[in-house]
């Protein structure tokens, strides 16, 4: 007798569950043969998603990636509420001016460099001063794991999240700015251009202040760590959601909640040990995901531009930091070494791609093709850069031991299990 059932009908299509599920093992297993072969964890994370994904075997497929996506902007929002915690105002003060300074250069470097490059080979102002914009930015989430993976502690560890942090909330302003008011036609289109980039700065800022000061109040009232852990990430989920729906900066949101907490909040310690426990998966899920939205074949359309692009922001980056550096006596690994950890380039900077696309669709696509070739770069050779400069630095303490992930760099520059994440 025939079923009356085939296969096919009994199956529905593949669950996002097991989608995440399959990401975060395989992640884990990548990442544990990188570290066999002295690379860090976050490029197997990487390659991994690379393999997976369209560019070479599909298994994970472009409408899966999409499925999924809820998970990458969690990661993402808890890697900046970390990050954000590198501006608790103790460590502020010990680095602000060697931070801010050293900030300026490298950013200054990569935007001139990049515009003058990219008009210089025909593409003109408009996507030459957002090219130069986008630049800015380096990778908070791979800086983060690679200091955390190798419990990396001393001068240089101690100011690279600093201005990774730094140049992300400098770059989102830069870029949100041209993009209001470079194509204004008159003075009142500034003007409106300029009010809206404030609109949108301080308003991400001020929604993450208030959400991380409600928690630092809320967390009185918690019983128990699990509770506190809740009520970090729903704090997190609420700033970042609230940021869209208000169509400002969610990144800026969480970092704002991360750096309100680290300062108001009397267990912010406690809370981000906690959060060590669970946030490491969706770390390792969002590296999958985002190696598996690689596409090798962008790099055919390198062309010209994008090679402009990879050596005038490396050079602007390496140059601005060694000449700040220098000027102010930070000689050594700072001057020589931190330019080139200051290179990996992903999360910020697609987000900016993906707001220039829907606002310039016939330019967006030169930028997001220049963008995508770059980054790969970036984000396969990046990790393995910072993890040499740290090295060279004398700054790995733990080098290829699994238990460094749970560590941390204090704001003082030491490891320590209640640290602060990132600072």
């Amino acid at each position: 007798m025939n079923s009356p059932f085939s296969l096919p009908e009994l199956m529905s299509p593949i669950n996002e569950l097991l989608t995440v599920g399959a990401v975060m093992l395989l992640g884990l297993l990548g990442g544990k043969l990188a570290r066999r072969f002295n690379v860090p964890k976050v490029t197997g994370y990487l390659v991994t998603g690379l393999i997976l994904g369209p560019s070479v075997t599909n298994i994970i497929g472009k409408s899966v990636i999409g499925d999924v996506e809820l998970v990458s902007d969690l990661a993402l929002g808890m890697i900046m509420f970390a990050v954000g915690g590198v501006f608790e105002i103790h460590h502020f003060r010990r680095v602000e001016k060697k931070m801010l300074w050293l900030t300026l250069a490298e950013s200054g470097g990569s935007f001139v460099l990049v515009t003058l490059g990219a008009w210089a080979v025909g593409i003109g102002w408009h996507g030459a001063l957002l090219l130069g914009a986008v630049s800015i930015a380096s990778s908070p989430a791979v800086s983060l794991l690679v200091l955390r993976e190798y419990n990396a502690k001393g001068p240089l560890s101690d100011l690279l999240l600093s201005v990774v942090a730094a140049n992300s909330v400098l770059c989102i302003l830069v870029s949100t700015l041209i993009l209001n008011v470079q194509v204004a036609p008159d003075l009142g289109s500034w003007v409106n251009g300029v009010a809206w980039t404030v609109y949108e700065a301080f308003g991400s800022l001020l929604v993450g202040a208030i959400i991380g000061w409600i928690l630092s109040i809320l967390e009185a009232r918690v019983d128990d760590q699990a509770e506190l852990l809740m009520l970090m990430i729903g704090g997190v989920l609420v700033a970042t959601g609230t940021a869209i729906t208000l169509r400002i900066s969610p990144l800026l949101a969480a970092m704002a909640v991360g750096a309100m907490t680290a300062n108001l909040s009397v267990m912010h310690r406690l809370a981000y040990v906690e959060l060590r426990q669970t946030e490491q998966p969706l770390y390792i899920a969002f590296f999958v995901l985002s190696g598996a939205k690689l596409d090798i074949a962008a790099m055919k359309t390198l062309g010209l531009l994008g090679v402009v692009y990879l050596v005038a922001r490396s050079g602007g980056k390496y140059l601005g930091n060694y000449l700040a550096a220098g000027r102010m006596g930070l000689k050594g690994p700072i001057q020589t070494h931190m330019g080139l950890a200051l290179l990996p380039q992903a999360g910020v900077a697609i987000g900016l791609m993906r707001v220039i696309s829907d606002r310039y669709p016939p330019l967006g696509e030169t930028i997001s093709a220049v963008l995508l070739a770059s980054i790969i770069v970036y984000e396969t050779l990046g990790p393995l850069v910072t993890r040499w400069a740290i090295s060279e630095a004398g700054e790995i303490q733990e080098a290829g031991s699994d238990a460094s992930l749970g560590d941390q760099v204090s704001p003082e520059g030491s490891s320590d299990q209640t640290a602060v994440p990132g600072s």
